[in-house]
């Protein structure tokens, strides 16, 4: 299949309703042992286990019967660097930990 085109407006449209909104892209997948190979992945929620173990337990479909592509849909974990904010809500909420010293776990 082909890589799904003008992702940044759905990103920007609900920042605009939502200034407080932290928005997450899912992230497509390219396979290590042939990267001309694209798949894209239906709308995985992360989440952790009680071992704090971070996973991938499934597609939002499955979790939610109500859910509609492409609605947006909550998740309680999110990729440390590859989000959208407003730059207000950023320097509001405080950045990224300065404490932070290794590259990991900024989902936690």
């Amino acid at each position: 299949s082909t890589a799904k085109r003008r992702g940044a407006e759905p990103l920007l449209e609900r920042l605009a309703a939502e200034p407080k909104l932290v928005a997450v892209p899912v992230i497509d997948a390219l396979k290590e042992s042939n990267t001309n190979v694209y798949w894209y992945l239906e709308n995985p929620w992360g989440g952790f286990n009680w071992d704090m173990n971070f996973k991938w337990p499934g597609k939002i479909s499955e979790r939610n019967h109500s859910w509609r592509s492409p609605d947006p849909f909550p998740t309680p974990a999110l990729s440390g660097g590859i989000l959208a904010l407003r730059r207000e809500w950023w320097e509001e909420s405080g950045r990224y930990d300065p404490g932070m010293r290794e590259w990991g776990s900024e989902n936690v």
